[in-house]
């Protein structure tokens, strides 16, 4: 694969195991590593971090190989926007993957696919690996949103020119898309903007969003979820809680070549239920409890069908014993 991949690393090694399998599996000819520094009060920081080096440096197949390892923590945002930085400083278009998210093999054909197809056109600013509310029946392959999801994605150094950390224009840009999105979801859409607003060290994914939506960009979503998250649980920055529905959601095949969409344009019906499900808290633990409930009633019905089955057998067994002494079944 001729596209570069820049995969960004910390201290988990077993999340980086696995994801350095699915690269090895599409062979670029360039790979970028970035990692950032261990946190001084944090027990094993170093030791973690140090293995996740040392793995991220054995690269067994033919490739041009760079790193950018910190000597000291500089945080979510500066970590991962600044790898990003880095990276297109180097190259002009290419793949994105954190640490946590293990791709489907056909994500990289289809980022590749995409990145070459779309590279002039300057309104399509992000393409996204993953897709948590997938529509496998969708005519297309991918469709358009204003929607950027980060975690696996891939983009070009003219979109990442316009990455803004400090969003200094959200007030106004704010103004200006009260207008123009999704009523009265449109709260709820900013709600992630807002925070990183006041705190702009935490993460990058509500920036580059931000920086996104600031240059009325557009994001290309897959019609099925290409990226699995295995990063959940107790050692992760923000996906800390395993029960999070987003933690079950699987890592589907999408198949090639891909079927293109004609018009280019948001899909609104798709953002909305995005917004809806990802940006309300209220919204997203109504989300997992339904899916408990619906989890619960299917190993209850699974429990029902097992007895029924057992007692069909039961009752089968009794007329086939009264049959063999010559009696009748009551």
């Amino acid at each position: 694969m001729d596209t570069p991949v820049l995969y960004i690393v910390f201290n988990r090694p077993s999340c980086v195991r696995k994801v350095l399998r699915k690269i090895k599996e599409a062979k670029p000819t360039e790979l970028f590593v970035a990692a950032d520094g261990p946190r001084n009060a944090v027990p094993k920081d170093d030791e973690n971090c140090e293995k996740v080096r040392d793995l991220v440096s054995t690269v067994d197949w033919k490739c041009h190989t760079e790193k950018l390892f910190r000597n000291e923590n500089v945080g979510c945002a500066e970590a991962i926007g600044g790898a990003i930085s880095w990276f297109f400083e180097n190259v002009d278009q290419g793949i994105i993957i954190e640490e946590d998210c293990l791709p489907d093999t056909s994500f990289f054909k289809y980022s590749e696919f995409l990145l070459k197809k779309y590279r002039k056109n300057e309104r399509i600013m992000h393409i996204a690996g993953t897709n948590l509310l997938p529509f496998p029946n969708a005519q297309h392959s991918y469709s358009f949103s204003r929607v950027v999801q980060v975690g696996a994605s891939a983009t070009w150094k003219r979109a990442w020119s316009c990455y803004d950390k400090t969003l200094c224009n959200w007030p106004t840009v704010k103004t200006r898309l009260d207008q123009d999105i999704y009523g009265r979801y449109t709260q709820r859409f900013f709600r992630a903007i807002e925070v990183a607003y006041s705190n702009p060290g935490r993460a990058y994914g509500p920036i580059w969003a931000y920086s996104c939506l600031a240059n009325n960009g557009l994001s290309i979503v897959p019609k099925v979820n290409l990226i699995k998250n295995i990063g959940f649980g107790k050692g992760a920055t923000h996906t800390k809680n395993k029960k999070d529905i987003q933690a079950k959601i699987k890592a589907m095949h999408l198949s090639l070549p891909l079927e293109s969409p004609s018009i280019i344009e948001a899909d609104k019906k798709y953002d909305e239920d995005y917004i809806d499900v990802i940006y309300s808290q209220n919204l997203r633990k109504r989300r997992n409890t339904s899916f408990h409930i619906k989890e619960t009633l299917f190993k209850i019905k699974t429990k029902i069908e097992a007895i029924r089955l057992n007692k069909g057998q039961t009752e089968g067994a009794e007329i086939n014993r009264h049959r063999r002494m010559g009696g009748n079944h009551p």
